[in-house]
């Protein structure tokens, strides 16, 4: 099941762009609060393999992700090793104007009694994900906020 949702950032696409894959650095963490921990396990080329430790729900995730990056509109990201639940990501980052259209589409998998729920299943997924784009447009616009100086 694919669910895609969109959100308009008010910063340039190659900043944007930047910004996403900045991995394991502290930048990454500042954009989105439930991502505790990251840590670059291998780059080669254009592909970055990361450990990701996640706080969902008072929980910890801790998951392999496989980021293929095809600078600068599209990170193709895809959860090491899961055959259900949530299996890929796709972003693409489009100019409008000075801002950004961010867009991802999820790719979430389910068997056995998860599939016949899926249908259900859908408006709480696209919820959520509409949730992380609506933090991730907060930290990544923070990022270019100017501090004011001290007189």
């Amino acid at each position: 099941m694919l669910i895609e949702a969109s959100i308009l950032i008010d910063a340039p696409r190659d900043d944007v762009y930047d910004i996403l894959t900045e991995y394991g650095e502290p930048v990454r963490l500042r954009i989105n609060p439930s991502l505790k921990a990251q840590r670059v396990l291998e780059r080669q080329g254009n592909v970055v393999l990361c450990e990701n430790e996640w706080e969902r729900d008072g929980r910890r995730i801790v998951q392999r992700r496989r980021y293929i990056l095809h600078p600068p509109e599209r990170i193709e990201e895809e959860v090491v090793g899961a055959d259900s639940g949530l299996v890929r990501v796709i972003t693409t980052l489009v100019p409008e104007g000075d801002q950004t259209r961010l867009t991802i589409v999820s790719d979430y998998q389910f068997r056995g009694p998860w599939r016949l729920l899926a249908g259900l299943l859908r408006s709480k997924l696209r919820e959520a994900d509409d949730e992380l784009l609506a933090t991730l447009k907060e930290g990544i616009e923070a990022e270019f906020e100017e501090i004011p100086e001290d007189e």
